[in-house]
């Protein structure tokens, strides 16, 4: 933008410089081949300055943009990993209010898994532009990774408890938890 607006101006300038080199051409041939070089020069100087200030400027702003859109996916991240935790540490430790609790955490759970993924993307691309940063760039991408492992456990156990749900049976129920949730559970506190 600062580029286009300085446009005017420098064609100005260019054009008030062409026609002081015009009329002293008149009386010089040496001034008029200098003459037209220089305008040569100028409007090759004036390209490359937009042309330059037009990548510089995409370059910026693509940044800006990716940078904005990676905080948000953070907030997102933060807010859903929130909300999934508050849920199922208000849910009663009994086997009925767990599967309960988990039909409540299916949406949650799938936006949460989506995000961390795409987390996944932007901080590989991070770590490649910046590789000043790659320590902690590669701490955040070790984190969101456990996250995403996290997240693909909550999505089986969401499974296992649409499985138990059909179960009328509270002994059978318990039983099909220790068999097939808890595995689950202790595969999810081994992340941490």
């Amino acid at each position: 933008m600062a580029a286009i607006c300085a446009l005017p101006f420098l064609l100005y300038y260019a054009d008030k410089t062409r026609k002081i080199f015009k009329h002293l051409a008149i009386m010089d041939e040496a001034v008029s081949q200098a003459g037209k070089r220089l305008l040569r020069q100028g409007i090759v100087f004036a390209l490359l300055f937009l042309i330059t200030a037009s990548i510089v400027g995409y370059a910026v702003g693509n940044s800006g943009r990716e940078t904005q859109q990676m905080i948000t996916d953070i907030n997102l991240q933060v807010s859903l990993a929130n909300r999934i935790g508050d849920q199922r540490k208000s849910a009663e430790k009994i086997v009925p209010a767990q599967i309960a609790m988990y039909d409540k955490l299916e949406t949650d759970v799938r936006a949460y898994s989506s995000v961390c993924k795409k987390l996944q993307g932007e901080w590989t691309v991070y770590d490649g532009k910046y590789p000043a940063s790659h320590k902690t760039t590669e701490t955040s991408l070790h984190d969101v990774n456990i996250e995403v492992k996290r997240a693909d456990l909550l999505l089986k156990q969401i499974q296992v408890a649409r499985q138990l749900r059909s179960i009328n049976d509270a002994d059978q129920q318990w039983v099909g938890w220790k068999n097939d949730m808890q595995p689950l559970l202790d595969e999810e506190n081994a992340l941490d």
